[in-house]
């Protein structure tokens, strides 16, 4: 990339001799433009040291060139700074030329010559600077990394133009121990380091419902069959009442005591069904509310001493 020599070539309004002293009979000359022809003294004598590699002496001039256009306000003020960018590069001094380029960009100047500045500026970074990522496997942790990022930021997290060197960088995650990597970041180049923690577990809090007991069918089979003898009770009573009724409107004989017979045979089926009803629906009521914690054991039969037992 060149050396831009003629900064002030069009900054200018006088002809070109007006850089020697003026005759004695001129009118005096501007305060600006004396400065001004000064400026370009020194843009002259900075090209002239750039060309013979000569670079601290040519960026000694373009900073004293620097100084009197921006004084001015004139618009050669970009190429003098573009120059001094170029000069640090050439010393192989890439952080003070990013920041002449950053300075220069503040300017306007020709399109042609930005676009020239951005490639610069880009290789720049690429040998001056490298990147850095960092991944975390669990969302919501933090990163830290001293001397780069001192307040903590979300992860993940990247950053370019980072200076090369040794880095340390630490994530947290709330509920887990943190964490602490080592990482090298070289010129040129991208590093990535990487956090991996642990699922979270989540513990239920409060009263854990044990799971339903098992209904216990016995008491039930026990209603039913108690609810069955008492409907048959209730149809033997009937029966045996009608029988008696029938009796009473019989005179003695055969056929009436034939009936009284219906009669009595109803009668006593229906007490033994009444019983039957009682002793189901007593069971099925002591089953039902026994709690003894083992409602699932059927009722077992046994011999006795004097006949069947039966154990609950």
């Amino acid at each position: 990339m060149r050396f831009i020599a003629a900064a002030l070539a069009c900054a200018l309004a006088a002809p070109a001799g007006a850089t020697t002293p003026p005759p004695a009979d001129a009118p005096p000359a501007e305060p600006g433009r004396a400065g001004l022809a000064a400026a370009q003294q020194h843009i002259d004598a900075a090209a002239g040291h750039f060309r013979a590699g000569a670079y601290e002496a040519a960026l000694t001039e373009l900073r004293a060139a620097e100084q009197i256009t921006a004084a001015a306000n004139d618009p050669a003020l970009a190429q003098v700074r573009f120059n001094i960018a170029r000069c640090y590069e050439e010393l192989n001094r890439p952080q003070e030329a990013l920041a002449a380029y950053e300075a220069y960009d503040k300017l306007p100047d020709d399109p042609h010559r930005k676009a020239r500045a951005l490639r610069a500026v880009q290789a720049l970074e690429q040998r001056t600077f490298g990147a850095l990522s960092v991944s975390c496997t669990q969302p919501g942790a933090v990163v830290r990394i001293p001397g780069l990022v001192e307040a903590a930021q979300p992860c993940p997290f990247s950053r370019e133009r980072v200076p090369p060197g040794r880095y340390t960088a630490e994530a947290t995650l709330a509920g887990q121990p943190p964490q602490s990597r080592e990482v090298v970041v070289e010129a040129g180049a991208g590093a990535t380091v990487s956090f991996a923690f642990a699922a979270p577990t989540f513990t239920a809090s409060g009263v854990v419902e044990p799971p339903p007991e098992p209904i216990d069918p016995w008491p039930w089979v026990a209603f039913g069959a108690g609810a069955a003898a008492l409907a048959a009770g209730g149809v033997l009573t009937a029966s045996a009442i009608d029988r008696r009724d029938e009796a009473e409107t019989l005179s003695p004989g055969g056929e009436r005591d034939d009936v009284v017979d219906t009669f009595e045979q109803r009668r006593t089926l229906s007490y033994v069904a009444w019983g039957v009803a009682g002793a189901a629906v007593a069971t099925g009521v002591w089953l039902l509310f026994r709690g003894d914690g083992d409602a699932t054991t059927p009722p077992a039969a046994s011999r006795a001493p004097l006949g069947v037992g039966f154990t609950w």
